[in-house]
């Protein structure tokens, strides 16, 4: 028992190792066909099945939110622009996620198939052609909407639908290996030239006509324009890729294009849709804040422009210039008229002009510009005949041209277009109505009636056969008495509403032709061109509906005969019945004939009258536009001959008086450089030369006073040498002793003058007129010692020595006096000439210029007056130092005397 014990646990724990290598064995047999093969994904394993499950539901509820969160998309096109721009903004958010989503999900092996017929076994990401059919549809659903109510309707299903179309096409020739695929390849990109096609439409519809494709500046024209170029690269590049005709074959280059192509389409149209939302909140935030509003406040623009005009006064317009000043904002153009003053004063404001707005509206009433229906009217043709400037009026075009395109924006679904389908539910709605039009006319048959030629042969048989015949008659004639007078009911409303809209026509165009006709012959000549074309289409369409009523009275007289001839018992009564009818019909159609023929010859006599009133008038515009042209042409001749005479006479003499001036200025100028020039060398030399010679007269000055003060000094020890040494010799006997001994002296003195005046060497010889001076002063003291040899020789023994020394201060004094009176009448002479020489130079050189350089000349003279006070003061101080030395050679002389006085007494006494 132990041992089946044992081996029964043996086998259970054998078949756990066998069950757990199988399941190893498994995973790795899983692995390495994951390994070898990565692009593949096993669709029956759970964790894939549950991951795609699990992904397809978030994507759901995402597009579920998106779209459950906004309003629908019906109203969301008659919604205010601003309510637009949200929704497109949601709806590109929802575009980025989709792209990102499914731009991560290429990552995995999930999405990868290989195309078949292709020779390098291309691999392709299905999350790519999913992604643009999951989110190229509601692009073109963005356009739609972004564009309102001026779309049709119809068109948020047929863009979509065409967008997914022309995918769906490019997806099927990727998965067809044949030649069907380049069939595919053709329809979707015929769908996408149709979709490309209907973008450049709505251009035009969301602008009413006024831009196209080629030409136009609004955002919504941008933004479709920027559609169409970023998605025409698409077919191009899945034609060179393997994808389509196997050009491009590198797996890497073909990747990187789809990147790039994707990445710059979306970008691009979701970031210009942003900046126009932007732009747009902005404007209106902006405006709610200037009348103290919320930005958050959900207020129309429509709103904030009648809050601003009821704000302003009704006749302001938005521009802050009022439209009653002109005569214009009333009567039924009263809209038009003053937004024609908002245009214009808002384009001059723009344009910096606001102060000629006055202006320009006056010059545009004048001429009859007081809408915006003419405004659009005129080129650059008429604003030249009526004056008027074309810069100006083309920048006002421009603008209301884009306000108009504005207009209508913010008013939901006021303008919106009739849908294809409600047209044709309307013209059936009008049949019917017309049906029942004719069914109630009196005398008609209608509905289960008897008719009334039953009555009239009730005499003539029985009641079975009255039955009969009124039934077979009924089926006989209601049939085409029906279309007859629908037909006929029809053509009459057409011919009404015709006549209307040409009258209407007619009207405005003869409003705006009396206006313009004022002005130009050119505008007159269209108006009769267009009167007669409208004339004749009148006529044709008068003939043509005459040749049908004709028509139809012959075919409803062929269906009489037949009816007669169908049978021979009621021939009588059918004819008279038939002919009772026609006549009556022949009565109304010839009233209706000759109403209408009335009308067409009043409107014919009007349009005459019309055409006779422009031809007088254009006969008299042509006439005053021909004698005014002449009278014109003369005087322009006149006043251009008269304008080149006095041009050339004025031209001849300025230019002659301008050569003239400008050879006298130059000549002036010229010499009065040279001697301005000539004047500050003169004068800078003269004022060196002065400095100078003040400067050497200072310096002579003071070697005056230093010598005059040695001379002084020398002279008084001389006279005390002098006194002494008479004092010890006058005892003596010898007067030739005595005299030696005195000229001695007197030559040592002498010597020693000459050096404290000359100096020693050649320095003294550099003295100049100074030297010559003390040469004199030397000659004279020789001349003097001389004498004194002379005197003392001639004299007697007994000779008083006093009377000689006496004699001989005399002398000195004298002399001295001499050379001071030779050296002041010396210094005088010298600054008299120097001031004679600098007078003159400075006369022979200001003269001519005299009225010129007066200011110079003064401030020479006052150089002059102070050079002479320099000089006056000089010769002051020279002869104070005379007189100083005069004074001390008397105050010697009398202290000499003293001294020979108390010398005498005292000699007397001993």
């Amino acid at each position: 028992m132990a041992v089946d014990a044992l081996s029964g646990n043996q086998q259970f724990r054998l078949s756990e190792a066998v069950s757990t290598i199988q399941e190893v064995a498994y995973d790795l047999n899983r692995r390495l066909q994951t390994e070898c093969d990565p692009d593949s994904v096993d669709l029956s394993d759970a964790h894939n099945i549950a991951q795609i499950c699990q992904g397809v539901g978030f994507i759901s509820l995402a597009m579920w939110l998106i779209f459950a969160n906004n309003s629908k998309v019906a109203v969301a096109q008659k919604a205010p622009l601003e309510q637009r721009h949200a929704i497109c903004a949601t709806i590109s958010t929802a575009v980025a996620l989709f792209s990102g989503f499914f731009n991560i999900l290429q990552l995995t092996a999930i999405d990868d198939f290989d195309l078949p017929g292709r020779a390098n076994n291309f691999t392709l990401n299905l999350s790519r052609p999913i992604e643009w059919i999951a989110t190229c549809p509601i692009m073109q659903l963005k356009l739609v909407v972004l564009a309102g109510a001026r779309v049709p309707s119809y068109r948020r299903f047929m863009m979509p639908l065409i967008c997914v179309s022309v995918l769906l096409c490019g997806t099927a020739s990727m998965f067809t290996g044949d030649a069907l695929r380049y069939a595919w390849y053709a329809f979707g990109m015929f769908l996408a030239l149709v979709m490309f096609y209907h973008n450049a439409l709505q251009i035009r519809e969301n602008s009413e006509g006024e831009e196209s494709i080629l030409q136009g500046d609004s955002d919504f024209r941008k933004l479709s324009i920027l559609l169409i170029v970023t998605w025409f690269p698409f077919p191009l590049w899945f034609c060179l890729s393997v994808e389509g005709w196997g050009v491009i074959t590198d797996y890497l280059v073909i990747e990187m294009g789809w990147v790039v192509l994707n990445i710059v389409s979306k970008f691009t149209f979701i970031i210009w849709m942003q900046r126009m939302k932007m732009v747009h909140g902005k404007k209106l935030e902006a405006a709610r804040e200037l009348y103290g509003l919320s930005p958050s406040d959900h207020v129309d623009e429509e709103d904030l422009k009648k809050k601003a005009k009821a704000q302003g006064g009704g006749a302001v317009g938005l521009g802050g210039v009022c439209a009653d000043k002109y005569g214009l904002g009333a009567g039924e153009e009263a809209d038009s008229e003053q937004k024609l003053v908002e245009v214009i004063s808002e384009t001059m404001v723009t344009l910096g002009m606001s102060t000629h707005t006055d202006r320009l509206l006056k010059l545009l009433v004048e001429n009859g510009v007081t809408n915006t229906a003419v405004l659009e009217r005129l080129n650059g043709e008429r604003c030249m005949e009526l004056n008027l400037p074309w810069a100006l009026i083309d920048a006002a075009q421009k603008r209301w041209i884009a306000e108009k395109m504005n207009m209508g924006q913010d008013q939901g679904g006021q303008i919106e277009k009739e849908d294809p389908f409600k047209k044709i539910l309307e013209a059936n709605k009008e049949r019917m109505t017309g049906k029942q039009l004719v069914h109630g006319l009196p005398g008609m048959p209608g509905g289960v009636n008897t008719p009334p030629l039953s009555n009239g042969m009730s005499g003539l048989m029985g009641m079975g056969d009255e039955e009969a015949l009124a039934a077979a008659v009924s089926r006989a004639m209601m049939p085409f008495q029906d279309s007859i007078m629908t037909k006929m009911h029809m053509m009459e409303e057409a011919m009404q509403r015709h006549l209307e809209a040409m009258q209407e026509a007619i009207s405005q165009r003869m409003d705006f032709s009396q206006v313009s006709l004022l002005q130009t012959v050119n505008a007159c000549q269209v108006l009769l061109h267009k009167l007669d074309s409208s004339q004749e289409a009148v006529i044709q369409k008068m003939d043509t509906q005459k040749t049908t009523v004709d028509q139809m009275v012959n075919s409803y007289g062929n269906l009489v005969t037949n009816i007669a001839g169908a049978s021979e018992s009621t021939k009588s009564a059918l004819l008279d019945t038939v002919n009772t009818s026609s006549s009556a019909l022949l009565k109304k159609l010839d009233a209706t004939q000759q109403d209408l023929l009335k009308q067409s010859h009043e409107s014919h006599a009007v349009l005459e009258g019309v055409a006779a009133s422009q031809t007088t008038l254009a006969k008299k515009v042509d006439s005053g536009n021909e004698f005014t042209q002449r009278r014109l042409v003369d005087m322009e001749g006149c006043i251009e001959r008269k304008m080149s005479d006095v041009s050339d006479s004025l031209s001849r003499s300025q230019t002659q008086c301008s050569d003239k001036m400008l050879s006298a200025l130059r000549g002036d100028l010229a010499t009065l450089q040279a001697q301005g020039n000539a004047m500050a060398v003169a004068t800078e030399k003269s004022s060196n030369t002065q400095e100078e010679r003040m400067a050497d007269v200072r310096r002579q000055n003071m070697m005056i006073m230093d010598m005059l003060t040695n001379a002084q000094e020398t002279m008084h020890s001389s006279a005390e040498s002098l006194q002494s040494f008479t004092r010890a010799e006058i005892m003596r006997d010898s007067a030739a002793n005595m005299e030696m001994q005195l000229r001695e002296v007197i030559v040592k003195q002498m010597n020693n003058l000459q050096e404290a005046f000359l100096g020693e060497g050649d320095e003294g010889a550099k003295s100049g007129s100074f030297k010559a001076a003390v040469g004199s002063m030397v000659d004279r003291l020789e001349e003097v010692s001389s004498r004194l040899e002379l005197a003392s020789a001639a004299s007697n023994a007994q000779a008083d020595s006093k009377g000689g020394s006496v004699e001989m201060e005399e002398l000195i004094r004298r002399e001295l006096a001499a050379v001071a009176m030779a050296l002041s009448q010396q210094q005088r002479e010298t600054a008299q000439e120097n001031l004679v020489q600098v007078g003159q130079t400075v006369r022979s050189e200001m003269m001519p210029l005299k009225d010129a350089t007066i200011s110079a000349a003064g401030t020479v003279d006052a150089k002059v007056n102070e050079m002479n006070e320099s000089l006056s003061q000089s010769m002051t101080r020279f002869e104070l130092g005379i007189d100083k030395v005069l004074q001390t050679v008397d105050s010697a002389k009398g202290a000499k005397d003293e001294g020979k006085r108390g010398g005498r007494g005292s000699s007397d006494r001993g």
